[in-house]
């Protein structure tokens, strides 16, 4: 699969919908038991989340395709949020089991580590990136010199 739709239309939407599930988790929590949110709660937030990501995914695509130059922006970007997104619901069940029970931050702090995870692997990609062209670049050089 292309880059351009990967960072674009499926990766916004793995974040919009993530995204929503968070909101769910934070607002739609049953107030009655502790690290419960209901399916009927959390589902429509999925939705409304992924939707927002297909058109938010269009956009960056649009972009990416009217300047290329945007693409390597846009993949930190797009794997920062992705990281934090994923990891938050994450932080919100693991802050269920502190000695004060703090959801929020919790989902914070997960969030927050995902995003530096994210950024992490968005820089590796990149620099995975520009040493694969450059070796392109010199195996062309090479059979240009040898006379292929």
């Amino acid at each position: 699969m292309k880059r351009l739709l990967l960072i674009g239309p499926v990766s916004c939407t793995l974040i919009g919908a993530a995204s929503g599930v968070c909101w769910a988790m934070l607002y739609r929590q049953d107030e009655g038991q502790r690290a419960r949110v209901h399916l009927d709660d959390s589902l429509p937030a999925l939705f409304l989340g992924s939707l927002v990501g297909v058109f938010v995914g269009q956009i960056v695509l649009g972009a990416c395709r009217r300047r290329p130059r945007v693409i390597t922006a846009a993949t930190l970007l797009i794997t920062t949020l992705l990281g934090a997104a994923i990891v938050a619901p994450a932080g919100w069940i693991a802050a269920e089991g502190w000695v004060e029970r703090q959801p929020r931050a919790g989902m914070a702090l997960g969030a927050s580590l995902g995003a530096v995870g994210g950024l992490v692997l968005g820089v590796a990609q990149l620099v995975g990136d520009q040493r694969r062209r450059r070796a392109e670049r010199d195996a062309i050089a090479n059979r240009t010199r040898a006379g292929w």
